[in-house]
C-alpha cells in the first residue's frame, strides 16, 4: 500500500478507495487485517470484466454459467412466442445467446462441468422445436452450410477453440505474455506442449489441467491419440512404456530428446551413432536404452498425414485465432448428412458428384428472397417432411398409402415428385418456363427438388435465378396440400411468383436476386400476362 501511495504523489494518479473492491482468498485471514485498508471487502467474490471470481475455483463456472442460462432461458420464451422459421431461431440464437455464452467460456481458464452444456442444449432444443421433440439432431444444426448444418454455434468446440488458440502461444514461444512466461515456469523442466501428452497425475495446476482435457478431447475428436503424435512428450508418456511404467532417463531429456520427433530424421528412426552424436549421449549404457525405446515407438507410433492440429499449431501467428480452428475443425468434422446424399442417388436414381453435392448444400434458398421460401428448400433437401410411409413406421397411422393418389406407397420422392396427381403441376410449371426460356427445360428431380445446375448448363445466371425460383415455388405449393386430396393448380403457383418478382425488386441488391430493371423479370413478366396458358 506504500508503494501505491508512493506512486500516487509521483504520478499524481489516485485510486478511489471506497469503490474499489477485495477479496480474501486465505481461509484464515484474520479480521483485524482487513480493517486496515479502506477498500471494500467482498467474502463471497468479486466480479471482474464481467465474470464473478469466487474463493473457490471448483465454484466459478457454475456462479457464472447459472444466472446466465437463466436469463438467456427467460428471454428465449419471450422469442419463443413469435412465429420464427427453424432459420430465424438459429440466428436468434447466434444474435443472443450465444455471444455472451462464449464470452464466458473464452474467459475461464477452467474445466466446464458438463451439466452446464446439458442445460444448454435443453433450452436450445426446446427454443428451435417449441417443447416438441427434435425433428434434427443439434449436431447436424451445428454444422456448416456447406455441410447440409445451419451453422447453429456448438459452445463445446468454441470452448476447445479458444483453448487452442491460447495454446498456440506456447507452440510459438511467445514470451512477450506473462501468462506464457508463468505457465513455462510451472511446466518446468517440460514445455507446456510437452505437459499436455504426460500422465494426468502430473499435473496439479487447474489451468493446465484444463488445457490438457482439452488436447485430449480435440485429439479424440479428430480420432487420434494425443500421446502418438510427433509433438508428443517422450517422458511420463502413458503410451511409451518399459514393462508397464512410462519412461523418464533425465541425461537424455537435459540433452535435448524431448518429444517422439526428436528420435526421427525425415520421417525415419535414426540410427543409434547418429543419435548419441546429434545429443551427445556418452557411455556404452545408452546402447539398451536405444534398443529399447527404438522397439516401443517403432510398434505403437505410426506418422500420419492430414493432422488438423498440428495445421493450425503451424499456421502464421496472425492466422491463429479461436475463429479460424473453429472453422476448419467445424468443416472438417462435419459429416454428419453423408447418408443423406446415397438416398437422394437411391431415389432419383443416379450419382450425385461431391462437388456437385456440396454445391446444393451450399446453394438451398439461395435464389428465393422470402424466408419461409428459403427454408421450405433446406428442408425438401433434408427430407424435413413426413410421409404416410414415415408415420406408419411410427405406428401413427394404418395406412402408408400415398395421401392424393392412395394407390403408391407414401415415400417421400413419390409425395413430392412421383405421384401422378402431383406431376401435372411439375409438367405445366416447367413448360411454361421452357416456352418463355425458348430453350427445354429436363423434367428432373436432380434440378427441381436439389437445384442442380449441370442439369441446364448453357444459360445465364440470371435466367437460372428465374428458374430455381419457379421450381422452388412448385414445391411450395406441393407443400401446401401436402396431406390433403386436393389436386395443386397452376394458377397458385401464379400467384407466388408474382409476390417473389416483388420480394426480388425491393430487395434488389440482394446477390441471389435479378436486378431492378434486368430484362430477365420483365420478360418474364410479360410472359406471364400475355399467355392463353394461365387464367387470371
Amino acid at each position: 500500500m506504500e508503494t501505491v501511495q508512493s506512486y500516487s504523489k509521483m504520478s499524481g494518479y489516485k485510486i478511489n478507495w471506497t469503490k474499489s473492491e477485495a477479496m480474501p482468498i486465505s481461509g484464515i485471514c484474520n479480521a483485524n487485517v482487513l480493517t486496515k485498508f479502506g477498500f471494500k471487502w467482498i467474502p463471497r467474490g468479486i466480479k471482474y470484466l464481467g465474470i464473478k471470481i469466487s474463493r473457490d475455483l471448483e465454484e466459478i463456472p457454475m456462479v457464472n454459467f447459472a444466472p446466465l442460462l437463466q436469463n438467456r432461458r427467460n428471454n428465449l420464451d419471450k422469442w419463443g412466442k413469435i412465429q420464427l422459421t427453424l432459420w430465424g431461431k438459429v440466428n436468434i440464437i447466434k444474435m443472443v445467446v450465444s455471444p455472451q455464452l462464449n464470452y464466458v467460456l473464452m474467459m475461464l481458464p477452467l474445466t466446464t462441468p458438463q451439466s452446464i452444456f446439458n442445460q444448454y442444449d435443453i433450452m436450445v432444443k426446446h427454443f428451435l422445436w417449441n417443447g416438441k421433440r427434435p425433428r434434427i439432431k443439434l449436431n447436424k444444426l451445428c454444422a456448416s452450410r456447406d455441410k447440409g448444418g445451419l451453422g447453429l454455434p456448438d459452445p463445446r468446440l468454441y470452448q476447445v477453440s479458444y483453448e487452442m488458440a491460447k495454446l498456440a502461444k506456447h507452440w510459438n514461444n511467445n514470451t512477450q505474455l506473462d501468462w506464457v512466461t508463468i505457465e513455462k515456469t510451472l511446466s518446468w523442466p517440460y514445455s507446456p506442449i510437452e505437459r499436455l501428452s504426460q500422465c494426468s497425475d502430473i499435473t496439479t495446476n487447474p489451468i493446465m489441467r484444463h488445457s490438457r482435457e482439452v488436447w485430449a478431447k480435440i485429439h479424440k475428436m479428430h480420432k487420434i491419440s494425443q500421446c502418438k503424435q510427433p509433438y508428443s512428450s517422450l517422458w511420463h508418456n502413458s503410451v511409451i512404456c518399459i514393462g508397464k511404467s512410462p519412461l523418464y532417463w533425465k541425461k537424455w531429456h537435459m540433452n535435448g530428446l524431448c518429444t517422439i520427433a526428436d528420435l526421427f530424421e525425415q520421417g525415419v528412426f535414426m540410427s543409434y551413432n547418429n543419435l548419441v552424436w546429434k545429443y551427445d549421449l556418452k557411455g556404452k549404457e545408452h546402447f539398451w536404452k536405444y534398443l529399447q525405446i527404438r522397439n516401443c515407438v517403432s510398434t505403437k507410433i505410426q506418422y500420419t498425414d492430414g493432422n488438423h492440429i498440428l495445421d493450425f499449431l503451424t499456421l502464421p501467428h496472425s492466422q491463429q485465432k479461436a475463429s479460424v480452428f473453429y472453422r476448419t475443425t467445424n468443416h472438417v468434422l462435419s459429416n454428419v448428412w453423408t447418408n443423406l446424399k446415397t438416398i437422394w442417388e437411391k431415389d432419383i436414381g443416379t450419382v450425385i458428384g461431391d462437388e456437385d453435392w456440396k454445391n446444393i448444400l451450399s446453394n438451398a434458398g439461395k435464389y428465393v428472397r422470402e424466408a419461409r421460401g428459403q427454408f421450405t428448400q433446406y428442408k425438401i433437401i433434408h427430407r424435413f417432411y413426413l410421409t404416410p410411409l414415415r408415420l406408419n413406421r411410427m405406428g401413427l397411422t394404418n395406412n402408408n398409402a400415398c395421401w392424393k393418389c392412395q394407390k403408391d406407397k407414401g415415400t417421400f420422392i413419390h409425395c413430392i415428385w412421383e405421384c401422378p396427381i402431383i406431376q401435372p403441376l411439375w409438367q405445366q410449371t416447367l413448360n411454361f418456363l421452357s416456352k418463355w426460356l425458348g430453350t427445354s427445360i429436363p423434367l428432373s428431380p436432380k434440378l427441381c427438388l436439389l437445384g442442380d445446375r449441370e442439369q441446364i448448363p448453357n444459360i445465364s445466371n440470371r435466367e437460372f435465378a428465374v428458374i430455381m425460383v419457379g421450381v422452388s415455388v412448385t414445391a411450395r405449393v406441393i407443400l401446401k396440400h401436402w396431406k390433403t386430396p386436393k389436386t395443386p393448380e397452376l394458377k397458385e403457383w401464379v400467384n407466388i411468383m408474382t409476390y417473389e418478382r416483388l420480394l426480388c425488386k425491393l430487395h434488389n441488391k440482394n446477390r441471389a436476386c435479378v436486378p431492378v430493371g434486368s430484362p430477365i423479370w420483365e420478360d418474364f413478366w410479360s410472359y406471364v400476362t400475355l399467355s392463353t396458358h394461365v387464367t387470371q
